[in-house]
């Protein structure tokens, strides 16, 4: 499963695993989420694309 398809989980909570994965990868001063290939840039479009 590739992480797009995450961002388009529809789920009321993520899975223990996920969310310390989400924390342990995340950049608050660049705002991304830095992954071992690339970076997802957090936007406020972006997060506001994930609960339409």
């Amino acid at each position: 499963m590739g992480f797009s398809s995450i961002l388009k989980l529809k789920t009321d909570c993520l899975p223990a695993k996920m969310s310390h994965f989400v924390v342990d990868k995340f950049s608050g001063k660049d705002m991304a989420i830095k992954l071992n290939v690339e970076t997802l840039k957090l936007t406020r479009l972006l997060l506001a694309s994930c609960w339409d």
